[in-house]
């Protein structure tokens, strides 16, 4: 069987696998010829050439990875104690939790490390299928060790990001837990009345500054059998307690000082004082401009009678 003499035939044989139905043997023995032609080589590199300078099919931009982000996750993850694939295990925060939340702690933490693990080794095996793939293309497409590259890096980045989303949900199933576990409220748990005696005599004992030093509240907790945490949280509550009872005795101090203090005297207007008027006794006294009204009433002398004068 005779293969192509020329270049146009060449060309034209390899556009011709594009239309070919898959017949295995059929594209083998296409391909066959095409091998062994002597003008192969120096089309395919000048394929190679054109295709670097007219850009046809321009290499894909890569989206820049977000390691800030993934980096974020990470630190979240080794802050509560999660073993990252790829991180340093000494960065591991070493917390002591209750077991319940451990054993959450522990459950998703192999669920991490599986996906992580089972997308490594997806990502291995889908970028060597992509790469001879590629290469099987090679032969008969403009393809150079660039295209190749480049193809291999979009697939590690898809991968990648499916490795971000596990951290991401990760994250987000260790702050369920910690909202479940650590930051539910506990039933309040009063002292002993021994424990409450003995941090009540200490305050009284130190009102003016009720600030108990580490050591004082180490020995404090160690008489009452609590923890120095706790002696803390009672005193800084008492103080508290102790500042609003003094505020509250001071408000009814003052208010009881008020409802106790002599009201004053109610302002008369001194009528001597007033405007218009003369300074004569009140019951003389007659505004001005009014007309004398005594020189119309009739003036009565006393009765006179005629033995008035007795002679002694």
């Amino acid at each position: 069987m005779g293969g192509p003499t020329n270049l146009a035939e060449l060309l034209a044989e390899v556009t011709k696998i594009t239309d070919m139905t898959l017949d295995e043997n059929a594209m083998n023995s296409l391909k066959c010829q095409i091998r062994v032609n002597p003008l192969h080589r120096a089309m395919q590199s000048v394929l190679i050439d054109n295709k670097e300078k007219v850009s046809i099919s321009p290499r894909p931009a890569l989206c820049p990875v977000n390691n800030q982000n993934e980096k974020m996750l990470d630190n979240m993850l080794t802050a509560e104690g999660i073993v990252v694939p790829g991180c340093d295990p000494s960065h591991v925060a070493d917390i002591k939790r209750e077991p319940d939340f451990n054993r959450e702690l522990n459950s998703v933490q192999n669920d991490l490390n599986q996906e992580i693990g089972a997308c490594h080794k997806r990502r291995a095996e889908f970028s060597e299928t992509v790469s001879n793939v590629i290469r099987s293309q090679g032969e008969f497409r403009p393809i150079t060790h660039k295209d190749i590259e480049c193809m291999s890096n979009m697939v590690s980045h898809k991968f990648q990001k499916v490795i971000e989303c596990a951290k991401q949900r990760s994250c987000e199933n260790v702050t369920h837990l910690k909202r479940v576990y650590m930051d539910a409220r506990r039933t309040r748990k009063n002292f002993s009345r021994q424990s409450t005696e003995i941090l009540n005599n200490y305050f009284q004992a130190h009102i003016t500054h009720p600030y108990p030093t580490e050591q004082e509240k180490e020995e404090l907790a160690r008489q009452c059998n609590i923890s120095v945490g706790q002696v803390s949280n009672w005193f800084g509550n008492k103080r508290i307690r102790y500042k609003k009872m003094l505020s509250k005795e001071k408000s009814e101090n003052e208010r009881n000082a008020q409802r106790c203090a002599p009201q004053p005297m109610p302002c008369i207007p001194n009528p001597y004082m007033m405007q218009g008027y003369s300074m004569a006794p009140p019951f003389m006294l007659v505004p001005p401009n009014m007309p004398d009204y005594q020189q119309f009433v009739p003036k009565f002398e006393p009765p006179t009678t005629a033995g008035s004068s007795v002679s002694h």
